[in-house]
């Protein structure tokens, strides 16, 4: 009966010992791993600010009556761009695909569209009217209704009928799904920050355009980059985008090869910042480096020597057990 416990109790503490000793040796391989594989892929995400701006697609203007161009924004249940004009409620829209092609255009859109914003917790495509600041009607925050296949179906319905906390009556706010709210900025370096429950200011972020060295900043417009936490601004006197963090420090600047308007014709969507080229009537893409995976100089040769290492070590500690 002892001897049974006593060898019992040895067969447990020899697998607890086995085991703890394939503890330690994790432990010192999962280095190696992690090495292996960055030197065989060498890839590593990163957030980067190219000096200059990456040019992705065009989104032409849509036919029919156009006023001043707004932002574009992408609803990815369609994999599909929304953009138009604004100025009056019945100017046209226009709905683009991956390529940048139109794909559907309505007139009258029966919205005075200042914002188009995908709000990725309601899946509603979201518009921010002119004068939303106090409302009325046809103002506010507007649902533009869509249909099966994501195309303008010209009705809409009310969200909120008016945004007290908004800048201005111009002001193209840009959504953050993940704070539920919405970032206004009118003429200046200040950005309200927007309660998407009711439209009630929440607090203010001050851009800190001395440190980015602005020359001037275009008015009205506004972009944000939800998995960096960055807004972004034209400096029209540069041809620049400027971008800055939550806190409204300054964190970088990249060239646009175009000529950058004065006033709307911006936003952010889908990891690329669309700016309005006056010489081609249309919004260029570009990628500014947003949420990159950036590559680092490797050497495959040198991966393999590591995996080879690795799986020499492995074996070579079997074999130091199985000798025990």
């Amino acid at each position: 009966m002892n001897m049974t416990m006593h060898t019992t109790t040895g067969a447990i503490t020899g697998t607890i010992k086995q085991k703890l000793s394939q503890l330690r040796v994790l432990r010192r391989v999962l280095p190696l791993i992690s090495l292996t594989v960055l030197v065989l892929f060498g890839q590593v995400a990163q957030a980067q600010i190219p000096t200059n701006a990456n040019r992705t697609i065009f989104l032409p203007q849509g036919p029919g009556s156009f006023g001043t161009p707004m932002n574009v924004t992408y609803h990815p249940g369609f994999d599909q761009y929304y953009a138009s004009s604004g100025g009056f409620p019945s100017a046209q829209a226009s709905v683009y695909d991956e390529n940048g092609n139109i794909v559907n255009s309505i007139a009258p859109i029966n919205i005075d569209v200042r914002s188009w914003n995908f709000n990725a917790n309601s899946g509603l495509l979201e518009v921010v009217t002119f004068n939303a600041v106090s409302g009325g009607t046809g103002r506010g925050l507007i649902e533009s209704q869509l249909d099966g296949s994501g195309f303008y179906t010209g009705g809409t319905s009310t969200l909120l009928p008016n945004m007290p906390g908004n800048d201005g009556q111009q002001t193209m706010p840009a959504y953050d799904s993940g704070n539920n709210v919405f970032y206004s900025r009118n003429t200046g370096n200040t950005v309200n920050v927007v309660s998407r429950v009711d439209g009630s200011l929440s607090n203010t972020i001050t851009l800190d355009t001395a440190a980015a060295g602005i020359g001037t900043l275009s008015s009205y417009s506004l972009g944000f980059s939800e998995p960096d936490g960055w807004l972004i601004v034209l400096d029209s006197s540069n041809n620049t985008a400027v971008i800055f963090d939550l806190s409204g420090a300054y964190v970088g600047t990249s060239i646009l090869d175009i000529s950058v308007p004065f006033s709307y014709g911006m936003g952010f969507t889908n990891g690329q910042l669309f700016v309005w080229d006056a010489s081609r009537n249309g919004w260029q893409g570009y990628g500014v480096g947003v949420s990159e995976v950036a590559s680092i100089p490797t050497m495959p040769w040198l991966g393999l020597v590591f995996l080879a290492s690795l799986l020499g070590f492995v074996g070579f500690n079997r074999r130091i057990k199985k000798s025990h």
